[in-house]
């Protein structure tokens, strides 16, 4: 049997829960950590999974040994921790919205491919796999901004979906999609 995913939740907000209650539920998955600027909100995300309280700078040292991150901190601050994830060799799951230009989804993505990890999101709350399993799934396409110029979604640069569907037009949802 392979080694559990070890796991880790950056930034204890609300959604943060989810992230942590999906990986407790999701086998092959141990939650290790969980990280914030504030260490009461880390403590108490933590506690009851019995995770490691830490603050986000001292998440990649030594000794956690993360495979995967849920990234769940304010919108601005996705890039600089998806970017300093990938550095470390650690695969992302970023909450929604992804970034809040598309340029940043950009270089977010090209960070997480030349360090050969996978980049995945939240498309919507409720609905899909748990982030982990999602994790597990990702493929990361390669991101172009949209032809038309009009800016769309983020979250449609690249997609954490199951492998596309024969025939579909890359980078555009599938019946059923959002």
């Amino acid at each position: 049997m392979a080694a559990a995913l070890r796991a880790a939740v950056i930034g204890c907000g609300n959604v943060a829960g989810n992230h942590a209650a999906a990986y407790r539920d999701l086998p092959g998955v141990d939650l290790v950590a969980c990280a914030d600027v504030d260490p009461d909100r880390a403590a108490r995300l933590a506690r009851p999974y019995g995770a490691v309280a830490s603050h986000p700078d001292d998440l990649f040292g030594p000794g956690l040994d993360l495979d995967l991150v849920s990234v769940c901190t304010p919108h601005p601050t996705h890039e600089a921790v998806v970017t300093r994830a990938a550095a470390h060799g650690v695969h992302v799951l970023c909450e929604k919205p992804i970034a809040t230009e598309l340029a940043a989804v950009g270089r977010m993505v090209a960070a997480c491919e030349a360090a050969g990890v996978i980049m995945g999101w939240r498309s919507s709350a409720g609905s899909g796999p748990p982030p982990a399993a999602s994790a597990r799934r990702s493929t990361t396409a390669p991101w172009a901004p949209p032809s038309s110029g009009t800016p769309r979604s983020c979250c449609t640069a690249t997609r954490h979906t199951t492998p596309p569907t024969p025939g579909a037009e890359p980078g555009r949802p599938t019946a059923g999609e959002s």
